[in-house]
């Protein structure tokens, strides 16, 4: 079982029979790759889940405690919070956890790719015949979906994709990457995926409270500018502009 939720991913399993001391009737574990999950389970739906164990040299890092019925009764509590309609951008919109909102559309990818024929998304990308030819990148292990814009085909209302190789041939050309490999390339786009959103937020602070023209890529909006929108005046805007070094 994996339970995916807008708080955390839970990988729960028996645990092992030598592990559990006698008349300890906790016979599940509950694991995670991050210690920021299990405390979010414990403290909204499953408050008599133990302490958080770390043991560095396993796959799930983060492990903790709790009788199967326990676990069973958190699950009902979570079913019984489902508020939502389309759930990968929870994380995100609930949390402010971009990683595991950007985990979940991998998950989605992949799934996609399992099965092709479940989705409306493969089945009408297949049908077409003015697709472009796939791309590749060389960032990750596993195909990934590269979303564009109909606007300028033929079917102007809807959007589609195009599979995108997302392989490491150029990084790795002699072996298979390590799993550490893998995470660092993994960090580097949840970095990168940062970034880029702080970067936006502040270009629309920016835009909502400044009045003035605006420079983007060496072009001057004057639609903030106080001066009138004729063509003489925006010729003495850039003026000015050019003048103080901005242009």
């Amino acid at each position: 079982m994996i339970v995916a939720t807008s708080f955390g991913m839970f990988m729960p399993a028996l645990r092992p029979a030598k592990s559990i001391p006698p008349g300890d009737n906790r016979t599940l574990q509950v694991r995670s790759r991050r210690k920021i999950d299990l405390d979010r389970l414990r403290a909204l739906y499953l408050p008599d889940l133990g302490p958080t164990i770390q043991l560095p040299k396993t796959d799930y890092q983060y492990r903790a405690y709790c009788t199967l019925a326990q676990w069973g009764e958190a699950l009902a509590l979570m079913a019984l919070d489902i508020n939502y309609t389309k759930f990968k951008d929870t994380p995100l919109d609930y949390f402010k956890d971009s990683a595991l909102s950007y985990a979940y559309s991998r998950i989605w990818s992949a799934a996609l790719d399992a099965f092709p024929e479940g989705s409306v998304y493969r089945s009408w990308q297949r049908s077409r015949t003015n697709a472009p030819a796939a791309t590749r990148t060389w960032r990750g292990s596993a195909p990934i979906r590269t979303w564009w814009d109909d606007a300028a085909h033929s079917q102007p209302t809807h959007a589609s994709y195009r599979d995108t190789d997302h392989v490491l041939g150029h990084v790795f050309p002699d072996r298979e990457p390590t799993a550490m490999e893998l995470q660092e390339i993994a960090d580097e786009l949840e970095r990168d995926e940062r970034e880029s959103r702080h970067k936006n937020m502040l270009d629309d602070h920016y835009e909502s409270m400044h009045t003035g023209p605006v420079v983007r890529n060496g072009r001057v909006d004057h639609s903030r500018c106080e001066h009138a929108q004729s063509k003489n005046a925006r010729e003495r805007c850039r003026r000015r502009l050019r003048k103080a070094g901005q242009l």
